[in-house]
């Protein structure tokens, strides 16, 4: 959302973001975690509105109730993990500049979405989502993934949305079960900004934090789900044999992988490294010291640092689960582990390490690809397509969507 705005705002529209004042997702439920103050600010040329995030006593517990006992779209502004931000409550829309269209991101964050969606129909407006659907494993994820992506007011503004863009045709699939219009259904991964993701120097991040074998990388929001536990105990394994390789994982921790690590001891002070926030240029320092990425999740639904370690000409390794197995392909440009599986990921890990012939092989196509399908360019010009449809009341052929679908 942060690209599309700036290149939107480049083109000469008006481009207006309505977000939060959260610094980390936790600052949603647990007022001592990271936060900005609220407020206005424009930054290359889009103006931005940070709103405040209020907390309950006990917030997750009464915000869950709230959701529980309030009848129909009422629960969107509870149901957890949703920020309370009373502000976004009802846009004032009439009373400022008219938007020709609203574009919203996503699912679960529905407190954020709907009054936005409601404000939508109120006023006329063009409604677009982006809902980032997580459908894990399909069985083995059910019950969580019904908790999460499948709610009442979460089908009403997939049947409502002008337009809706999915990662995957996977994504695609759940979103149309739950509603949208296969019609207006646009296929369309993330990409990268291949100039300013360019510049990261491994030596500059080797000599920062003296290491000299090879480096295991995991960037994310670490939690269990993210398989964050997983690589641990993978590298673990390793360690044991007496591998030399370094883990560096970068990303906050949420408190389920913080509980996890209270649990391990003391891991070896030379071979482990979780770096927590870092900037974007030690981020693309890290991709270019990496020997490999490693982030086997089941709570994504594309992963856009599978990417960015392609463009660095990294093999990554992923979960069979969500988007991430149609991103990844096994043995061509990276590999597929089951999740929560540290022996194969272990297994896998060292594949790679030992052989760096085949790592080159898999990172290269990994690069070649993300260049040729993958780039914020491309999505750009597929978003702005879409808007102008939406605005001129009209819609692309089918075929639009098919070569979207097929990284054309």
């Amino acid at each position: 959302m942060r690209d599309l705005s700036v290149r939107f705002a480049r083109r000469g529209h008006s481009v207006r973001v309505w977000t939060t004042n959260a610094a980390e997702g936790e600052y949603f439920w647990d007022r001592r975690k990271m936060h900005v103050a609220p407020g206005s600010e424009r930054i290359d040329g889009v103006d931005v509105q940070r709103f405040a995030v209020r907390h309950l006593p006990f917030h997750w517990k009464a915000a869950r109730l709230l959701a529980l006992c309030l009848p129909g779209g009422l629960k969107a502004y509870f149901d957890p993990p949703s920020p309370l931000v009373p502000g976004l409550w009802r846009p004032r829309l009439e009373r400022d500049v008219v938007p020709d269209i609203i574009h919203a991101a996503s699912f679960p964050l529905d407190s954020l979405l709907w009054p936005a969606f409601r404000a939508a129909e109120r006023c006329g407006i063009p409604f677009l989502l982006t809902p980032l659907i997580h459908f894990g494993r399909g069985d083995a994820d059910d019950a969580e993934v019904k908790r999460f992506f499948g709610r009442a007011h979460q089908a009403e503004m997939l049947r409502g949305s002008a337009a809706i863009f999915v990662l995957s045709p996977a994504e695609a699939d759940y979103a149309i079960a739950h509603g949208a219009a296969p019609e207006r259904t646009v296929v369309l991964p993330l990409g990268i900004d291949p100039e300013g993701l360019s510049g990261g120097d491994a030596g500059r991040f080797r000599q920062k934090h003296g290491i000299d074998g090879p480096i295991v990388l995991h960037i994310a929001t670490k939690a269990v789900a993210k398989g964050s536990a997983t690589v641990v105990e993978a590298m673990k394994r390793l360690w044991a044999d007496g591998d030399p390789a370094c883990l560096v994982m970068l990303g906050p921790s949420m408190p389920c992988f913080r509980d996890y690590m209270a649990g391990q001891g003391d891991l070896p002070g030379d071979r482990f490294f979780d770096l927590g926030f870092v900037s974007e240029a030690e981020k693309r320092d890290a991709l270019a010291a990496a020997t490999l990425m490693a982030m086997p999740s089941r709570a994504d639904a594309f992963g856009l640092v599978y990417l960015e370690a392609w463009f660095y000409g990294k093999p990554v390794i992923g979960a069979r689960a969500g988007g991430v197995q149609e991103l990844i392909e096994d043995g061509v440009d990276g590999r597929l582990v089951e999740f929560d599986d540290a022996g194969e990921l272990a297994e896998s890990i060292k594949e790679l390490i030992r052989d760096p012939a085949l790592a080159a092989k898999l990172g290269q196509a990994g690069r070649e690809k993300v260049l040729a399908c993958y780039t914020q360019e491309h999505e750009f010009a597929v978003v702005e397509g879409v808007y102008e449809a939406v605005v001129n009341n009209r819609w692309p052929e089918a075929s639009y969507q098919l070569s979207v679908a097929s990284g054309q």
